[in-house]
């Protein structure tokens, strides 16, 4: 007789794909970064959808390195990503 631990305990072959979410998130300290990010993890960082990523990268305000088919963006690019969000915490007129 074949109990539900039994059938709890067979694999049938089939391997469930995960899928993978990126380990760098807003919180990511910058120093913790890797050297060249992807996409996903950019987005992830800034805070901005994907197409948006990719609507600068096609326009070229967002510089990016190619790996053969993939796309990386070097942890440099941030840095007027990051002098942007730091101004707009503060007001129009500089206070907060």
């Amino acid at each position: 007789m074949i109990t539900r631990e039994d059938i709890a305990g067979r694999s049938n072959g089939l391997k469930r794909v995960e899928q993978r979410q990126p380990h760098v998130t807003r919180h990511t300290p910058f120093e913790d970064l890797p050297q060249f990010l992807s996409v996903e993890e950019f987005r992830a960082f800034v805070g901005i959808g994907r197409s948006t990523v990719y609507d600068l990268l096609r326009r070229g305000k967002l510089p990016c390195v190619r790996f053969g088919r993939v796309l990386r963006i070097s942890k440099d690019a941030l840095r007027p990503y990051l002098a942007v969000g730091n101004n707009t915490e503060e007001g129009a007129n500089g206070q907060k």
